[in-house]
């Protein structure tokens, strides 16, 4: 007899009895034996005759006696006479779970199944709602309680999470007669995958449950590998020898893909690739995107097909794509910004060189596109480290670097014979003259001087998140032309002569001076300067730096930050990460001078070559340049113009260096990386520079994708915006039908006269152009250009538009943002608008 019903029924007679019978036992007929001895404190005995009845109710204390017999006679008088009512008790399983569960009825599956009854019996017990205690309110408590399964129905998610968690411990101490009942229910109400999950838990392989369901993404994908077919065979001693079919490894494939969590899953698509190694399958991971093996195969195909530096790079662009949409641990997503980077060398590669004789125009090229190319090198420089993709890699690297050695020997020659015939500027600065050229009148200013900031490092740090709350601005809108250093391109020469205003040598001692001197401020408060040593200072609270920047009395105050220069002393192929992260100095001067509402001119002194397998000159002098006569290709001489002192010879190939000892980088010479400094003015933004104009993004088009970009469209606020200039066809020159009858329709016309709508119909016309050109997608950054958007802008840009398109609050303008991209669903567009 099973405990819970004999317990159940001394509840119940204990209920009746009360005082009048508590000297009397009771008694219970029943076909089986008691599985226990005692309950509720009463003694339990097994009696299979009236004699052995007769025995135990001799004893002393019949109150606390529980006799349980299959006897069906009728008993006599002196038994009768002993026991409560005078009666052999019945095991009314259905009257018991009535009372229990305050039904009116139960169901007669409930009440025949031995197993759910006992289970039941065993609950805590809930009034069932409707007076009906049906199977389904029977699973519904019996699940939980037993199982921890949290719901009688649960569809493949949550029954692969139950299995994945707790299901193994609860199944174990579970009823064998109980754990087949629920099998046939779960496989009743869930489908076939429960008794394979179920079978999974059986076998001891639940916690692999989750695991098996990733490896299942590539073993289902291409059904005609018969590799894959004896594959899913393979899995099926992980379900006790069940057969697996498609549809439900396809379910459960699915349910593991949901249940991924949203951090770092690499131990989970680790597991993945190894049950795929030990069912043979591991040549197929590539087919899941859940695999961190298959992920190095299409590395390895992506290496290949990059070492024949192709010219058209379709193939290596749709591989890039693929890739992105794959899994990578948060290590090695790195990885994918450095192919990225290889596919645009690669566009570049291809490219005609910039046909311009003079140095003023080859130095605007460096900036609108060579320090672009530098800033992708930068990143691909001694990256990754399988041998596929290091070897393809190296050798893009070696055809990038011997173009850009082509290209860095005709700088450098326009450059000295400009400097020699006098160095006299048409459209560009000097570094002397940086700051009264570009500090905004009557508004504060921090002057940031990153010492050694080359063009390529200001691109990839204007490209940090972090920075992007501050939008760059310039008198004419455009991005403000490179400065160029004094000669050689040094700190002491050129940092002095950024500092003080003039030509000219100085030491760190002398620039505080010199800076303070300058007519930036009012007498009362003039410039002030701070170096290292202060900088090092600012944990202080009453750090004179952060004071400084917070006294917008004090026109201006400048900072000079020496991270950069310092690194290249470093050991060879140094490669850090350019953001505020690792300037971490920058982060509180910059919040300081947002709070302070200061303008930033953010600038450097000299640019710098890095160490990409540099040839050794024994010379005496700096590392890039000396005395003496030029006497080898790639050496130039130069005198007079902009060189500070005595004439130099200095070097226009960033392959070789005059130190004996290789470092990560150099400077001093004249190449562009060396010789042009950026400037940049820089405001948040909650502060708008008076009489200034946004910078749009301004990356070259073989940078954002592979064909041309569209002509640039109407800039997408009120305030007026300039124009940028371009070959390509403008984008109004053959206006689509759709969008022509969007801009007539009238519920759209409703939409633009909505109160407080900023944007204009031409606005959303070019945007609507440009994305529907893309196939309705195209990453933030590209937007941004296509749009003549600064990138900051993108977000509240289409905030605007979404007010105007996404009629009824459906998803026709979206931002992707796990993608970066802006997304444009043509067809509810044409839906919602009724085109």
């Amino acid at each position: 007899m099973i405990g819970a019903f004999l317990e159940a029924t001394v509840r119940e007679v204990l209920r009746r009895r009360g005082d009048s019978g508590s000297r009397l036992a009771i008694a219970i007929h029943s076909p089986t034996p008691p599985d226990r001895e005692q309950v509720r404190d009463m003694r339990v005995v097994w009696c299979r005759s009236t004699l052995e009845m007769r025995d135990h109710l001799a004893g002393s204390d019949p109150a606390n006696l529980v006799i349980v017999t299959p006897v069906e006679e009728e008993l006599a008088a002196d038994i009768k006479a002993r026991i409560y009512r005078q009666k052999l008790f019945p095991i009314d399983v259905r009257e018991m779970l009535k009372q229990l569960y305050e039904a009116r009825d139960v169901d007669s599956r409930v009440a025949a199944d031995q197993a759910l009854s006992t289970a039941l019996l065993r609950c805590t017990p809930v009034p069932v709602a409707g007076g009906i205690l049906h199977e389904e309110a029977a699973w519904q408590t019996v699940c939980p309680e037993i199982f921890q399964l949290t719901t009688a129905r649960p569809d493949a998610e949550a029954l692969l999470q139950w299995v994945a968690g707790p299901a193994a411990e609860r199944l174990a101490a579970a009823p064998a007669d109980l754990r087949d009942r629920l099998v046939q229910w779960l496989t009743r109400t869930t489908g076939p995958i429960a008794g394979l999950l179920l079978a999974v838990a059986g076998v001891g392989q639940a916690r692999s449950a989750i695991a098996i369901g990733i490896a299942l993404r590539a073993i289902l994908a291409d059904q005609g590998k018969p590799e894959l077919a004896q594959a899913l065979v393979r899995l099926e001693r992980f379900t006790g020898n069940q057969p697996i079919p498609r549809e439900v490894a396809q379910a459960w494939a699915a349910a593991a893909e949901k249940l991924l969590p949203a951090g770092d899953v690499a131990d989970i698509v680790a597991s993945a690739d190894r049950l795929l190694n030990e069912l043979g399958a591991s040549a197929f991971a590539w087919l899941s995107r859940w695999s961190l093996l298959g992920n190095e195969q299409l590395i390895d195909r992506f290496a290949a097909d990059l070492a024949e530096l192709p010219a058209n790079p379709d193939r290596l662009e749709s591989a890039l794509a693929s890739l992105r949409d794959r899994y990578w641990p948060k290590a090695e997503r790195p990885l994918l910004g450095r192919l990225e980077m290889g596919v645009r060398l690669l566009r570049w590669l291809h490219l005609s060189d910039p046909a311009h004789a003079e140095f003023e125009d080859l130095a605007r090229w460096y900036a609108a596109e060579g320090s672009w190319v530098d800033w992708a090198r930068t990143r691909i420089r001694g990256g990754y480290e399988r041998g596929a993709l290091a070897s393809a890699l190296a050798r893009l690297t070696s055809a990038v670097k011997e173009r850009r050695e082509r290209l860095n020997l005709q700088f450098a020659q326009t450059l000295a014979v400009w400097n020699n015939q006098g160095a006299h500027f048409r459209g560009l600065r000097g570094v002397e003259s940086v700051l009264e050229g570009y500090i905004p009148p009557e508004q504060p200013v921090l002057v940031i001087v990153l010492d050694g900031m080359s063009f390529a490092v200001c691109r990839e740090l204007s490209a940090d998140p972090t920075m992007r709350r501050w939008t760059p601005w310039s008198p004419d809108g455009r991005e403000i032309p490179p400065a160029v250093t004094a000669l050689p391109s040094v700190t002491e020469f050129s940092r002095f002569s950024l500092i003080s205003g003039n030509l000219a040598r100085g030491t760190q001692g002398a620039e505080e001076a010199a800076f303070a001197s300058r007519s930036l401020g009012s007498r009362q408060h003039p410039p002030v300067l701070f170096h290292k040593n202060d900088l090092a200072a600012m944990s202080d609270p009453d750090s004179p730096v952060l004071r400084e920047i917070a006294n917008t009395r004090r026109t201006v105050v400048g900072i000079v930050v020496n991270a950069i220069d310092d690194s290249l002393s470093g050991p060879v192929q140094i490669a850090p990460d350019w953001n505020l992260e690792y300037l971490a100095v920058l982060r509180p001067v910059l919040a300081e001078a947002s709070a302070a509402g200061r303008v930033v001119l953010l600038t450097s002194d000299h640019g710098h070559v890095l160490d990409y397998g540099s040839e050794f000159r024994r010379q005496d002098g700096s590392d890039r340049y000396r005395t003496g006569r030029a006497e080898i290709p790639g050496e130039f001489e130069l005198e007079g113009g902009r060189v500070i002192g005595s004439a130099i010879t200095a070097l226009g190939r960033e392959g070789v260096r005059y130190s004996a000892k290789p470092r990560n980088g150099y400077h001093g010479g004249i190449t562009p990386e060396e010789c042009l400094v950026p400037v940049v003015v820089l405001a948040d933004r909650e502060n708008a520079i008076r009489g200034w104009q946004e910078v749009a993004e301004s990356a070259p088009d073989w940078w954002l994708a592979g064909a041309s970009a569209p002509a640039a469209v109407p800039s997408a606020v009120d305030a007026a915006k300039p124009k940028r200039k371009t070959k390509q066809v403008s984008l109004f020159a053959e206006e689509p039908d759709w969008v022509a009858a969007l801009l007539a329709n009238d519920v759209f016309l409703q939409q633009m006269d909505l109160p407080g709508n900023r944007i204009k119909a031409d606005v959303i016309a070019g945007a609507l152009r440009a994305l529907d050109a893309a196939g309705g997608r195209l990453l933030r950054p590209v937007f941004a250009s296509r749009m003549n958007l600064a990138l900051v802008r993108v977000s509240t840009t289409v905030a605007m538009m979404q007010r105007v398109l996404n009629y009824d609050g459906y998803g026709v303008l979206t931002i992707d943002e796990s993608a970066d991209m802006v997304v444009l669903n043509r067809s509810l567009l044409e839906v919602q608008f009724k085109l």
